[in-house]
């Protein structure tokens, strides 16, 4: 981490697919860097209806160099078809809560064109829609 903030290079954290439940190291790890710009990727896959992995996430906000990239709206969605309200409510708290200038969108394409994910599968079009 002190190598990518020397380099000015931003790091992408992937947490997995646990809800958001790896959130818990995040904010003690990264105040021991805080020269270094994080983003964190897939809003950590926090699902829409669980508030204490939502209040995690948001709580991040106090560190200055995290960004939070909002994509997977169609994934964590438990509604299975577009516009995937619920995760789309989501990623407006993280706009609120982070601001427009830590806030960072992705398309998730091609991946999200697999019907494998608890949303089922979404376009291009209408992820980009989102946006």
């Amino acid at each position: 981490l002190d190598k990518a903030a020397e380099l000015d290079v931003p790091v992408l954290l992937f947490l997995g697919k646990d809800g958001g439940r790896a959130l818990e190291w995040v904010a003690p790890v990264l105040r021991k860097h805080p020269s270094t710009k994080v983003v964190i990727d897939h809003m950590a896959d926090v699902p829409p209806a669980d508030e204490d992995q939502i209040l995690a996430l948001l709580g991040l906000k106090t560190l200055p160099n995290l960004y939070v990239k909002i994509s997977h709206t169609w994934a964590i969605s438990t509604e299975g078809a577009y516009p995937w309200s619920d995760g789309v409510t989501l990623a407006r708290r993280v706009i609120t809560t982070f601001g427009p200038a830590r806030a960072m969108f992705a398309s998730d394409w091609p991946v999200c064109t697999r019907p494998v994910w608890p949303g089922g599968a979404a376009a291009y079009e209408e992820t980009v829609r989102l946006a």
